[in-house]
């Protein structure tokens, strides 16, 4: 099975991200290498 590499839940035809050949779903992707804004401490998303 394809699996976020965080959570494990399987893609199911959902865009994921890698980083050092693992897979992540784009929540658990920006959670732990987003950019995070200085104004909110919110993650940044998008391209």
């Amino acid at each position: 099975h394809f699996v976020c590499a965080k959570c494990e839940k399987p893609f199911l035809g959902h865009r994921h991200y890698e980083r050092k050949g693992l897979a992540y779903c784009e929540t658990h992707y920006n959670q732990l290498f987003g950019d995070v804004c200085f104004h909110c401490n919110r993650v940044i998303e998008g391209d």
